[in-house]
Formats: C-alpha cells, structure tokens, sequence
C-alpha cells in the first residue's frame, strides 16, 4: 500500500530542509516523494493481490484445477480503486495491458526434504476473444478471465496457463518433489531402497500418461496462497504511483519581523508552492494526475516494471522428454537502459498565498520533455523464427 505521508516523510530524511539568515528570519524547504504516471510511454503498474480462482464469474476458491470443475481461468483481484462500471475498469486497470504477469505462491508436494510452497512467475493472456472477459465482484474485488492453452501450451485449449506454468516450474526446478524417491537423505534404508523402486515404476507409468497428467492425477501445484502473496500486475489506478526519489514542495522565507520590532508587529511569510500533476482523459472524464514520467524502474521490485514481457518459446530436448514452455524476458540488453529516475513534463509554480485570496498573484508554468516523448528503442534478431511467437515490442 502506497501512503504519501509516510512516503513524504521519509524523502525528506536526511535533506537540508532549514537555513538561518544572519538578518535572524529563515528559509523552510518542504520535501515530498516523487511521484508518476508512466514509465517511459506505457502506464506505470503495480502488483494486486489476488483474492482467488474460479471457473466462472460468480465462484472462487484457492484452487488452480479442481477435478471435477476443470481449471480456473477466472482470476479474483483485489483492488486499492473501486471502478464505477467496467468501462471505468478497463481505462482503470487494464488499459494497454498485452499480457498479464503472475507472481504466485504456490504449494508444492511434500518430499524427504520437507514441504511448503514456492514463488512461481508466469504470464497469461487476457481471453480478449470472449469478449466479456473482465468485470466487477464489489467495490474492491474484480474479476479477469485469461486464455485457456492446451497441454503443450503452444495453442489455445481448456487448461489454465497458471497451473500449466506451476506445473512447468515443479518439473524443471525442484526434481526431489516432481519425482518422489528420486532424491534421498545419505542414511539410506530399507524404506527408502523401495521408495526408489517405486519411483522407478511411478515414472514408467508417468513416461506413458505424460508428466502433465501425472502431476494433474495427484493434484500437485494446486493450491494457491491467497492471503497476501499472490499477486497480479495491472495498470496504476491513479496514474500517480509514489517512488523514484524527492522534490521540492514549497519554500518559505520567514522574515523574523516580530523579533525586530520587538513583538511589536507579526512576522511575515513568504514563499511558493510547487505542482507537478497535470490532466488526462480517463475513461471520458479529466482526471488529475501526476506529471512525472520515470525514465526507469529499478531492478528490485522489477515485477512492476510494464516492459517485462516474456519472449516465449517451447524447449523440446527429444522426442520422449515433454516441451518445456520456457521463456526470456524484455527488454534484452536491460543494463543499456537508462537509470530509474523521474522527471516531470509539467511544474506549477504559485504563491502560498494564492487560497481565498482575490488579488493574489498567478501562477509560471513550465513544460518539459521527458522519456514519454524520447523513448528507449529496441529490438532483436530471432536466431530461430519457427519457435519464437510473436510479441509486442516497442
């Protein structure tokens, strides 16, 4: 949760924020967080937690597949804005968005070695096709619906892409629980000499059924931790998400007037306030937000950065071993980017005194060009076009 107040308070720390004249007044300079609405020329977004999964618009639970309902390709989000109607929703969360990314906590088949869950990336597609594929639960839970992929996961079918993906990641990155028995404790016994039989067998049956099934028929990789560590990227509601660093909000110049006349007279104040927000048409209506632009956004907490979009691709290493659906992440060449500042295409300067009062002075305004209008160009040469799929690339 993004709080400015807090957000203000800790820009500040640390900064020069008073000067003492010789003539006994002072300067007071007031600091706040940086704040923006894009990232270069796409929305800033940020990562909503996921209330649950479903099969339909109505009903959620944890589950990614359920047996007996199929896989749930009804996303639940919870949301920091309540949309007015799915108009408003769309222009709100969705607005540009391609490509959905996941971060879920997923539980994973216990083992030897423990159990418990593990953070699993994926992406998906928003069913743009079934044309209702988004909608309002209440005023702080939507719902989204994304493109089912068959078992391969290089056309459309019935099964969800976030549990095709859990699935994916328990195969390739933790064997011990993918293949039980595959991996023991150095003090061997009798016990653990027929759980390795027994692997050996289940693997039989797993190299006919396919692994998909297998991991499917025990119900591995289905449940998802929903109290808060499952999240989903969407567009910044707001348009003015907080970060980046500080700015000036106003200067005061106290002139120490009282104590020169000795008590005699009030001492006066003086100064400016300074505005970076500017207006933007959402969904028919204009809205205020912030200025900024961010050139970039830092490595840490890149989740939320709009241009991590998967370059996908399927890794089949022979006939008898199932296609990987793997994938690398744009922007290639990262570290050529520039670095995660903000700048402000519009600053407001005005008097502290301009509130409720007729004969008050008006206001400068300055514009600026930012990476909103100048930004980063890229682009790459496929080594193999026939199992790279197409994506958008800016």
């Amino acid at each position: 949760m993004q709080d400015s107040a807090t957000a203000a308070a800790n820009a500040g720390a640390w900064m020069l924020d008073s000067i003492q004249l010789p003539s006994g007044g002072r300067i007071k300079v007031k600091y706040e967080s940086d704040d923006y609405a894009f990232v270069q020329n796409r929305r800033s977004a940020l990562m909503c937690r996921i209330a649950g999964i479903g099969s339909d618009s109505v009903h959620f639970s944890n589950r990614l597949y359920n047996f007996f309902k199929g896989d749930g390709l009804y996303v639940y989000v919870n949301v920091p804005y309540a949309p007015t109607s799915k108009a408003d929703l769309y222009a709100r969360y969705l607005d540009g968005i391609g490509k959905l990314f996941f971060r879920l906590y997923i539980g994973m088949p216990k083992d030897d070695f423990g159990s418990g869950s593990d953070y699993v990336p994926c992406y998906a597609d928003p069913d743009v096709a079934a044309g209702n594929w988004y909608g309002i639960v209440n005023s702080h839970t939507i719902w989204i619906k994304v493109k089912g992929v068959n078992a391969a996961g290089d056309q459309d079918g019935s099964l969800s892409p976030l549990a095709q993906t859990a699935i994916n990641y328990l195969r390739l990155n933790l064997p011990s629980k993918a293949y039980p028995g595959s991996e023991l404790n150095d003090d061997l016994t009798v016990t653990d000499g027929l759980k390795i039989l027994l692997s050996m067998l289940t693997n039989i049956v797993s190299l006919f059924n396919g692994y998909n099934n297998t991991a499917r028929g025990n119900g591995w990789c289905s449940v998802v931790d929903t109290s808060a560590r499952s999240f989903v990227r969407l567009d910044d509601p707001f348009l003015k998400k907080l970060g980046g660093g500080l700015r000036v909000r106003s200067v005061l110049i106290y002139d120490n007037w009282k104590n020169m006349t000795k008590q005699k007279q009030r001492e006066a104040v003086y100064g400016q306030n300074y505005d970076y927000t500017t207006t933007r048409s959402v969904n028919g209506i204009m809205t205020k937000i912030s200025s900024g632009v961010a050139a970039w956004e830092p490595s840490l907490g890149g989740e939320e950065n709009p241009f991590h979009l998967p370059i996908e691709y399927l890794d089949k290493v022979s006939m008898l071993a199932p296609a990987a659906m793997k994938y690398s992440e744009e922007p290639l060449g990262e570290s050529f980017f520039p670095g995660p500042t903000v700048g402000y295409s519009k600053v407001r300067v005005r008097t502290i005194h301009a509130a409720n009062v007729k004969s008050a002075n008006g206001y400068s305004e300055s514009t600026f060009y930012t990476s909103y209008d100048f930004p980063t160009q890229w682009d790459y040469t496929r080594i193999d076009p026939d199992t790279k799929k197409d994506t958008n690339r800016s």
